[in-house]
């Protein structure tokens, strides 16, 4: 009797053990099908994005970075890779376009730094458009590019024999037409030909810039230094501005800017590697410079 019940508990555990070796198995059996698939659905993802990303490499421009059904696609681990390196290509493109002088929208021009010898192919309209959110202050000079049309009257002010006392009192009152995002300012030439000292003339552009700031606290405001004279106006004896006098106003506009956290662009060179952009007068400048000047300051935000 003793031993017909001990062999059926030795049955009982032998079936219990037998049942939980079969239910390890189809545990581990099921965690080895779920990581194959797993692998499986990786592989194929990665494949596809290969043959993605070599297609973006490779494709045509017009047909295919401008797809917006890959631009949006769910790329997980390499969407950012992909995505920086479509618009790479995209602005490699456009600017292979923009020097061969092929028709592009004005609007795409805001996404490419353009280089100076392929100006001459920019419509003029690419300016209007990119710049119809800002403002240009100054004199004279930068009254030509509201005079040559290369921006709406909305987002230049300027007159001509401007100083910068005088714009300061005419800040406050003025109508502007525009609440600007960006405010390019170009102020003392005419400062310099009757301002004596640094000291003073840091005292006045201070002055004026602390009332634009005032005006429009939310734009972003950067100095423009002043642009040089021509080589023969400054040999003159009798000239009223002067390029040493220029260079010394404009180390204490970059200073100002370096105070105030602003940034300062210093467009000089631009004229000093072409002097045939300036007029016979040796100050003011021709129509085609402000194309070149206008690019220089669009690529900093491209």
């Amino acid at each position: 009797m003793r031993d017909n019940f001990e062999y059926r508990r030795k049955k009982r555990k032998a079936r219990k053990i037998f049942s939980s070796i079969i239910f390890i198995l189809i545990i581990l059996g099921s965690l080895y099908f779920l990581y194959n698939n797993h692998k499986l659905n990786n592989k194929k993802e990665k494949i596809n994005l290969d043959e993605v990303f070599e297609g973006i490499k490779q494709a045509d421009i017009v047909k295919n970075l401008v797809n917006e059904e890959i631009y949006n696609y769910n790329f997980s681990i390499r969407e950012k890779e992909l995505l920086a390196y479509r618009e790479k290509i995209k602005k490699e493109e456009l600017a292979k376009l923009i020097e061969k002088g092929k028709d592009i929208d004005p609007k795409d021009f805001g996404k490419v730094k353009v280089a100076k010898s392929s100006v001459n192919t920019v419509p003029i309209s690419v300016y209007t458009e990119f710049f119809k959110n800002d403002l240009f202050i100054g004199d004279s000079i930068t009254e030509e590019l509201k005079y040559y049309k290369f921006l709406y009257e909305n987002n230049v002010f300027s007159k001509i024999g401007l100083n910068t006392d005088t714009l300061r009192k005419l800040i406050p009152d003025e109508k502007f037409g525009i609440e600007p995002k960006n405010i390019y300012l170009m102020m003392g030439l005419n400062d310099s030909v009757f301002v004596k000292s640094e000291e003073k003339f840091k005292e006045r552009y201070v002055a004026m810039l602390d009332a634009l700031q005032a005006k429009f606290p939310n734009a972003k405001i950067y100095l423009q230094a002043i642009f040089p004279v021509s080589k023969a106006l400054d040999e003159k004896e009798d000239a009223r501005v002067n390029n040493t006098k220029i260079n010394s106003f404009n180390k204490v506009i970059k200073s100002i800017a370096s105070e105030k956290g602003l940034d300062f662009l210093d467009f000089s060179y631009l004229l000093n590697e072409n002097p045939d952009y300036f007029e016979p007068d040796g100050m003011h400048l021709k129509s085609k410079f402000h194309k070149v000047w206008l690019n220089e300051v669009k690529n900093i935000n491209s």
